[in-house]
Parts: structure tokens; C-alpha cells; sequence
């Protein structure tokens, strides 16, 4: 992905060292407030990405 300049949100290492607060124990599912955290990060990303590319190819 970089090698074509494509950003990669990497939620597993975001996630990884709090799963004990946002992850349903024993379950894959995330609790509702880990899902908001993530959205937040998801988020992000996406306007960083979108700032990045504006400041790239102008207004």
C-alpha cells in the first residue's frame, strides 16, 4: 500500500493495547464505547487524509 501511496489505518495496533476497555471479553465484538473509539480513529484518519490530499492538489 505505501509503495502506491495508500494510507493504512492500522486499527489492530490501535486497538491492541486497550481491548481490556473496548472489547466485549471473551467475544470478537466490541463494546459500544469501543466502537465509538474506533469511529473516532476512523474518523481521523479520514480527514487527515482528506487535508493531506486538499493540500496536495489545492482547493
Amino acid at each position: 500500500m505505501e509503495e502506491n501511496g495508500i494510507p493504512v489505518n492500522d486499527l489492530y495496533s490501535f486497538s491492541l493495547p486497550r481491548l481490556h476497555e473496548i472489547q466485549i471479553p471473551v467475544n470478537g465484538h466490541f463494546t459500544d464505547e469501543g466502537s465509538k473509539v474506533l469511529a473516532t480513529q476512523v474518523t481521523s484518519a479520514i480527514l487527515t487524509a482528506l487535508a493531506t490530499r486538499k493540500l496536495k492538489n489545492g482547493p
